[in-house]
């Protein structure tokens, strides 16, 4: 059936154009909208709410500067407020949870958005050229993270990122006055070309969760003296530091012979050590924990479970093969469960001793040489 559109005016005396769409409707203006200092979209016409802006609704209204959109609506559609290059301030629906593409492209003058925080998806170009605020605050877990949805936004100088799912390319490249950013540590993969022509890019402290970096995801960041790769990095792409000037970058003795593509840098190559922990909370589990050698540890499982029981080693490592200063250091980071632990598991074990004092725990850490070691519940 073809699609039936009608005009309604609301009580604010807007006309619009309407299309059922579910159980409402979909609407945009039925007639240039006057200046106003703040449009507010109906939540209702006719008795039936209002549950999307449709396609281009309001694309290329240069005079608005603040648009209030209610809590009845769902859905934005693409291009739905494209290039309103005077517009400051939105003000977004709970409900809504997507930003499709080109949605507030070429915005250059948005500083304010509320409501992100319940926005998981991030279709490409959402924001290209389209934000002007200073900070961005992301700490939400996103979906989808587009390619170019955040490109371009050259006033932006901080961000913050929660946990990434998919994302395409490019997704915060050519921000000339980003200086700090800070990503969750659950995330896992730095995406290709991701931070590429950040000028201002000065500090950025990637988490010990992060297993691969993709090509040029650093690129030309001309302002990145000191780099530090983690400890945790399996993958590593070509070029991800292309055409950087640098003053030191620090890598996993693994990646020292990659070609990471900066100018000039004064490479810094450390050794790593796997921590392996298995627990038992409900279940057994596994966890894996990459540090440099030498580096304080700041997170283990055991600090936050509930476990009962544990089990940890320290991979391909024979007690007579290190050092006794290697084990001070493990001593003066783990603490001094760590060395009763590790007293214990060269004799036997009294499993009816705790050995962690902030949790209910019994525990026996032994050091695995290349052979498999059972241990029983």
């Amino acid at each position: 059936m073809p699609i039936t559109e009608k005009k309604i005016t609301d009580q604010n005396g807007l006309k619009w154009n309407v299309q059922e769409y579910g159980r409402g409707f979909s609407i945009s203006p039925a007639e240039p909208v006057p200046p106003l200092d703040v449009l507010e979209i109906p939540e209702q016409l006719e008795g039936k709410p209002v549950l999307k802006i449709q396609n281009k609704a309001f694309f290329r209204h240069t005079f608005l500067r603040e648009i209030r959109i209610p809590d009845s609506v769902t859905e934005l559609g693409e291009k739905a407020f494209g290039s309103c290059t005077n517009l400051e301030t939105v003000i977004l629906s709970e409900n809504i949870t997507k930003i499709p593409e080109w949605c507030f492209a070429y915005c250059e003058s948005l500083k304010h958005i509320a409501g992100l925080a319940h926005i998981i998806h991030f279709s490409a170009y959402c924001f290209y050229r389209g934000y002007a605020g200073s900070e961005l605050y992301l700490p939400q877990e996103i979906c989808l993270l587009g390619s170019y949805a955040f490109s371009e936004c050259r006033q932006l100088e901080k961000l913050t990122l929660g946990k990434i799912g998919a994302s395409g390319i490019m997704s915060f490249s050519r921000n000339p006055r980003l200086k700090e950013v800070r990503i969750d540590k659950e995330n896992t993969i730095i995406p290709e070309y991701m931070f590429y022509k950040c000028d201002g890019l000065e500090k950025i402290d990637l988490p010990n969760s992060i297993t691969e970096i993709k090509r040029y995801a650093f690129a030309f960041c001309s302002s990145l003296q000191n780099f530090k790769l983690p400890a945790s990095l399996a993958t590593l792409g070509e070029n991800i530091l292309y055409g950087n000037d640098m003053s030191q970058v620090i890598l996993p003795e693994k990646f020292e012979n990659s070609d990471l593509g900066f100018l000039s840098a004064h490479l810094l190559v450390r050794p790593t050590i796997s921590v392996h922990i298995k627990y038992r909370d409900i279940h057994w589990k596994d966890s894996t924990l990459k540090i440099y050698y030498g580096e304080k540890i700041k997170e283990l499982p055991l600090h936050t479970t509930n476990c009962r029981y544990m089990v940890g080693w320290y991979q391909n490592m024979g007690w007579e093969k290190y050092p006794q200063e290697f084990w001070n250091f493990l001593e003066q980071e783990l603490g001094e469960w760590f060395k009763t632990a590790s007293q214990d598991a060269r004799g036997s074990f009294d499993f009816s001793k705790p050995i962690f004092h902030d949790i209910t725990l019994n525990a026996k850490w032994e050091v695995f040489d290349e052979t498999w070691k059972k241990f029983s519940d």
